[in-house]
């Protein structure tokens, strides 16, 4: 399993729900919500990096948001990967399925600029209108505050 690839196709098989999601966030009337996986790093990954990069953050911080989440979840990891070796998976895919390293992200990142041109051009082919990337913009951004002179 090459999770790179992996994570490209998230992102085309997984086109409507996204759109979904994004489109529920940017709702006037959203409640505070949490989005979430099974492990909080594949799906969710996806997801809050194309949010991310919807509302500006550069990429290097995309990157280290993700690379965080194999830190965070040390516990539950340690936990699943005694769980897998138990069951006989090799410890060194396990390994591979339980970590978030940067370039993975990084890679999805490089494959959806190549793929689709980059964010807006995803959104544009996953159909989120404009309007909504608007509104997500202007829910979630606080508006910079001039400095003093």
């Amino acid at each position: 399993v090459d999770l790179s690839r992996r994570y490209l196709e998230m992102l085309e098989q997984g086109a409507a729900v996204i759109r979904g999601i994004l489109s529920h966030l940017a709702a006037g009337d959203a409640p505070p919500t949490v989005f979430h996986c099974t492990g909080g790093k594949d799906r969710t990954g996806v997801v809050a990096a194309v949010l991310l990069r919807l509302l500006g953050v550069p990429d290097d911080a995309i990157v280290e948001d993700y690379a965080v989440s194999e830190r965070n979840l040390a516990p539950f990891v340690a936990a699943s990967r005694a769980e897998m070796e138990r069951q006989g998976h090799d410890p060194a895919i396990v390994l591979y399925l339980c970590g978030s390293p940067p370039e993975r992200m990084r890679s999805m990142l490089a494959g959806l600029d190549a793929r689709w041109g980059g964010i807006e051009g995803y959104l544009d082919w996953i159909g989120l209108e404009r309007a909504t990337r608007e509104s997500l913009r202007a829910r979630l951004l606080v508006p910079a505050v001039p400095a003093e002179r």
